[in-house]
């Protein structure tokens, strides 16, 4: 049975994870919305005026893959990190700490990419 300390210690550890689940989960929509966005682009329009707009895609599509892998990287964190913290383990595990900040930085650079390559096309114009 866990203290009032540790789920007092755990309620907070919660609404940290709750909240690092938010962003990625922005960054997994935005990643789907620029998706969804081209997809729908090829289909209004035969001819594509837009020459990249593969490579907006498959940027979109790999931001969404990295995007789920760090949201299982964070699941598996979250509740590693809460089952610690009511069980009274000393220390903190980072078994899945580091491949969730490195996907997470991954898909912010893949969605900064995505940007950048809709605004080079859109300049082109």
């Amino acid at each position: 049975m866990a203290t009032a300390e540790q789920e007092a210690q755990a309620t907070y550890l919660r609404d940290h994870w709750d909240s690092q689940s938010k962003a990625v989960g922005f960054l997994l929509t935005a990643h789907g919305v620029a998706l969804v966005s081209c997809l729908a682009f090829l289909k209004d329009y035969e001819e594509s005026t837009f020459d990249g707009i593969g490579k907006v895609i498959v940027l979109a599509a790999l931001g969404l893959f990295v995007g789920s892998l760090s949201y299982g990287a964070l699941v598996g964190c979250r509740s590693l990190e809460i089952r610690n913290v009511l069980q009274g383990l000393p220390g903190r595990r980072k078994v899945f700490f580091w491949p969730y900040v490195i996907f997470c930085i991954a898909c912010y650079l893949i969605f900064v990419a995505v940007i950048g390559l809709v605004a080079c096309l859109l300049r082109d114009l």
